[in-house]
C-alpha cells in the first residue's frame, strides 16, 4: 500500500478518532462561546448554525492532520499535499470569519478574503490538474511497520473521560455536559470495537483465502504429478523398453479393439520376423543384437511418418508392435479410398526396402533382412487367434528362401 492509498477499515477507524477529538473540541468551544457571549442575543438558530459550522471546520482540519500522521508525512503526491494545505488554510480562514460574525467584529480585510478565495481555487486546481496528481515514486512506498498506529481505544476513552471530569470539577461542564460526554465516549468505544471486529474478520477471511489458495495449488500440483505418473506408467506398461514400439500386451488389445469396433472395418495383420538374427547374436553378441533391434524399431516407427510410438493418428493408420525377440507385428487399418489389401502390399514393399538396408554397428555393417506373413481381417478369418496362426504359417513358408526381405499373403 502506498501512502496515498488507504485501507477502508483503517480509514474508518481514523475517521472515528477524528470525530471523537472534534466532538470534544466542539463541547469545549461551545461552553466558551456561551460563557463569553452570555449577555448577547446570539442564541437560537444563529448559534446552532455557527457551532455546526465550527464542528465541520475543526473535523476537517483534524482529519487532514490525522491522515498525514498515519502516513508519517511521506509518500503523498504533490497534488495531495497541495490540496491538504489549501483546504486547511481555507478552514482556518472560515473559523476566523465565524469568530468575527459571532463577536460582531469588523469585517476582515479584503486581502484575507482574496487569500481564502485563492486557497479554494488552488485546492480545486490540485484536485483536477493531472500534473499535480501524478503518482509518487517507488521510494515513497510505505514500508510495513512505518504507519503510526492509532491510540489504543481504552486510552483514548480514558483521556476524554479524565478531561471531562476535570472540566466538571472546575464547574466548566455541568451535569448535562458530563452525561453527554459519557454517552459519546461509550458510543465511540462501541463503534471502534465494531470496526475492530470487522478488521479481524477481514484478516481471518483473507488468511483463510490464502490457505485455500495454497491448498488448491497443492492439490493441482499433486493432481498434475499424478496424471504425469499415470501417463508414465501407461507408457511403461504398453511400450517395449528396447525399441520404443508397443509391447505384446498392448498389441493384443489393439488388434482385439479393432475387431470389436462397431464399424467392423477391415485391417491387415503383418507378422514380421528377422532372418538369421540368431546368427547375429552368436557372432557379435547380444549387445550388437540389441543394437540391431533398436534400428529395426526406429525404421518401423518411421513408417507412420510421425516419429513417435503411436501410429494410430497417422494418415496411414499404422501401429508397430514388438512381440518379443526378433518378432514384430504391424497393424494396418483400412484407409479411405483404398482396399486394405492394396495398402498392405504397398506397406510390405516399403518395409522390405528399408529392411534390406545394412545396419551400421561398431562391428561393421550387418544385413538383417525380414520376412512377413500378411493376413486380412475378416477376409481371411474373423477369429484373431486363427488369423494370427495363419499369418505365422505364411511367414514361415518364405523364411530363409531368399537373401532379401520378402512377404506373403495368406493363401
Amino acid at each position: 500500500m502506498t501512502q496515498s492509498e488507504y485501507n477502508k477499515l483503517h480509514f474508518e477507524r481514523m475517521t472515528l478518532h477524528t470525530f471523537a477529538i472534534a466532538f470534544f473540541a466542539f463541547m469545549v468551544v461551545q461552553k466558551l462561546v456561551l460563557y463569553h457571549y452570555a449577555g448577547m442575543q446570539i442564541r437560537g438558530f444563529r448559534m446552532f448554525a455557527a457551532m455546526v459550522y465550527f464542528f465541520v471546520a475543526v473535523f476537517t482540519i483534524v482529519l487532514i492532520f490525522s491522515i498525514f500522521v498515519q502516513t508519517n508525512f511521506r509518500g503523498h503526491t504533490f497534488g495531495t499535499n497541495c490540496s491538504a494545505v489549501m483546504l486547511t488554510a481555507y478552514c482556518v480562514v472560515e473559523l476566523d470569519r465565524l469568530y468575527r460574525i459571532l463577536s460582531d467584529a469588523d469585517p476582515r480585510p479584503l486581502v484575507v478574503e482574496i487569500i481564502g478565495l485563492a486557497g479554494l481555487v488552488v485546492y480545486s486546481w490540485a484536485q483536477s490538474d493531472p500534473h499535480l496528481v501524478e503518482r509518487g515514486t517507488e521510494e515513497d512506498e510505505l514500508k510495513p511497520g512505518e504507519q503510526v498506529k492509532s491510540l489504543y481505544i481504552w486510552g483514548n476513552s480514558a483521556v476524554f473521560l479524565l478531561l471531562g471530569m476535570i472540566l466538571y470539577g472546575l464547574h466548566f461542564f455541568d451535569t448535562r455536559d458530563l452525561y453527554l460526554l459519557i454517552i459519546a465516549v461509550l458510543s465511540y468505544a462501541t463503534i471502534y470495537k465494531s470496526l475492530q471486529a470487522r478488521v479481524y474478520n477481514t484478516q481471518l477471511l483473507e488468511h483463510q483465502m490464502q490457505v485455500n489458495q495454497r491448498l488448491e495449488e497443492m492439490v493441482e500440483e499433486k493432481t498434475r504429478e499424478l496424471r504425469e505418473a499415470n501417463e508414465e506408467l501407461r507408457i511403461i506398461s504398453s511400450t517395449d523398453a528396447l525399441t520404443g514400439l508397443y509391447n505384446r500386451r498392448y498389441g493384443r488389445e489393439c488388434i482385439q479393439g479393432l475387431a470389436d469396433a462397431a464399424d467392423r472395418k477391415p485391417f491387415a495383420v503383418m507378422l514380421m520376423d528377422l532372418n538369421h538374427f540368431k546368427q547375429v547374436n552368436d557372432t557379435y553378441g547380444h549387445e550388437i543384437g540389441d543394437r540391431v533391434l533398436e534400428v529395426v524399431g526406429r525404421r518401423l516407427k518411421n513408417l507412420g511418418n510421425d516419429g513417435v510410438t503411436t501410429f494410430r493418428t497417422s494418415e496411414r493408420g499404422v501401429t508397430a508392435i514388438r512381440l518379443g525377440g526378433d518378432e514384430f507385428v504391424i497393424v494396418l487399418e483400412e484407409h479411405e479410398g483404398e482396399p486394405v489389401r492394396e495398402s498392405a502390399k504397398k506397406l510390405a514393399e516399403e518395409i522390405c526396402r528399408v529392411m534390406d538396408e545394412p545396419i551400421k554397428t561398431e562391428e561393421g555393417d550387418i544385413l538383417s533382412t525380414a520376412c512377413m506373413g500378411i493376413g486380412i481381417w475378416p477376409e481371411n478369418s474373423d477369429d484373431i487367434d486363427e488369423l494370427y496362426q495363419m499369418t505365422d504359417e505364411a511367414m514361415y513358408d518364405i523364411k530363409h528362401k531368399t537373401d532379401k526381405s520378402s512377404y506373403r499373403f495368406i493363401d
